[in-house]
């Protein structure tokens, strides 16, 4: 019963006081006599791995690679997390999982400096041994705490083609003046009968990290107006092409961002796949050799770029050029948090090493429950996370 609701917990969206539901539901349709946890009971259980995961003896090699993410949550904590893994133990048929990962720290601070994080990795690297690169986004403290350790960082590849379409498309006066009207076009419908047709919002921040969303609205909205010229037109439709007309102009250049979009979508499918290395940027040229002119041309040649200097900074290929992971799993604990937002950070952030647990061994599941106490986790969340927002909010609203 404690492995099905572990796994149901951790590999799902399912909330603990569903989980602690379904255990009963399970108890009663197998005639189980045992009592169903509560979901405070389940909570501590994913606290209890997660704690076991960062805690427990991690093998020494010469082939670490560490995966490094800070998130910002409510208040001013942010939540660094460290994962790792060795380089002989990935599998480059595919993207990373959860379980293929070794958490090693997860610490809530105000603020991460450099000389922080490059103390963390000096004691990572007691534990675990040599560590031949560092995977993250390009923030400025990651970087020079891994000049600092004289470890190489290689940037994330999300985050640098975000870089090159901001360097392409930043001051560009057309892609200034589409999205512009895009969000003129979702204030004006959004409460109209025809609000069904608006574009996307585009975010604010890492707004370069989606920008495809952008392109493949305006492919649609060109195809509306398109097959609406050999339809019967209602009076709905009218009003759709002529909320739409505007889009005429931006043909051209919202052609030349689909085909863009494309071929990096290719791109990073491929060497989030396969990892890079001289056989995957030669798939990857492929993609690139019909990005011939303009735009395109100056796409492809700082994608090339991006090759030549990662290739340039690691021995060992394939060489991993990705984060998602992380990133996945700071959305899943987030996922958590959606219903409560003001807990902020808090010891729930242990369900992030408590992912990457291998919940088929039974055997390892027990170790791990009987193992780590009540008071080994209290100990760990007053050392790791300290006073939460929640408990500040406590103290200030008690009467």
């Amino acid at each position: 019963m404690v492995q099905a609701l572990l796994k149901v917990k951790l590999t799902t969206s399912t909330s603990f006081r569903a989980i602690a539901k379904i255990s009963v539901i399970i108890a009663l349709y197998l005639r189980i006599g045992t009592k169903s946890p509560k979901h405070t009971t389940v909570l501590l259980w994913v606290k209890k791995i997660g704690v076991y995961q960062l805690i427990k003896p991690k093998e020494k090699a010469t082939d670490w690679i560490l995966l490094l993410d800070e998130s910002i949550s409510i208040g001013q904590e942010k939540l660094l997390l460290i994962m790792g893994i060795r380089q002989s133990k990935i599998n480059f048929n595919r993207p990373l999982r959860y379980q293929d990962l070794t958490p090693l720290r997860s610490i809530s601070r105000t603020k991460w400096k450099a000389e922080d994080i490059s103390t963390l990795i000096s004691e990572i690297k007691g534990e675990i041994g040599e560590i031949i690169y560092i995977v993250s986004d390009c923030g400025a403290n990651i970087k020079a705490a891994a000049r600092i350790q004289n470890i190489t960082h290689i940037p994330d590849l999300s985050h640098w083609m975000a870089h090159i379409l901001k360097e392409i498309y930043e001051g560009d006066c057309e892609f200034t003046e589409y999205t512009k009207q895009l969000a003129q076009m979702r204030f004006r419908l959004c409460c109209t009968k025809i609000a069904h047709i608006i574009p996307p919002k585009q975010r604010t921040d890492s707004r370069f990290m989606n920008i495809s969303v952008l392109s493949q609205w305006g492919i649609i909205a060109l195809n509306i107006l398109r097959n609406n010229e050999k339809n019967e037109q209602t009076e709905e439709m009218k009003m759709i092409e002529q909320e739409l007309s505007w889009i005429f102009p931006y043909k051209t250049f919202i052609k030349e961002l689909k085909r863009i979009m494309n071929v990096c979508n290719k791109i990073l499918k491929i060497l989030k796949h396969k990892g890079l290395s001289n056989e995957t940027i030669e798939l990857c040229k492929k993609k690139l050799s019909f990005c011939k002119k303009g735009k395109q041309k100056k796409f492809k040649d700082k994608v090339e770029e991006y090759f030549d200097m990662v290739m340039s900074r690691a021995n060992i290929k394939p060489i991993l050029i990705t984060d998602d992971i992380i990133e996945s799993s700071f959305g899943k604990y987030k996922n958590y948090l959606s219903k409560n937002l003001m807990l902020g950070i808090t010891d729930l952030a242990l369900c992030i090493p408590a992912f990457t647990f291998k919940l088929e061994n039974q055997a390892e599941i027990k170790t791990a429950l009987e193992l780590i106490d009540v008071k080994t986790v209290k100990e760990w969340s007053k050392k790791n996370i300290g006073r939460t927002l929640l408990t500040k909010r406590k103290e200030i609203f008690k009467t």
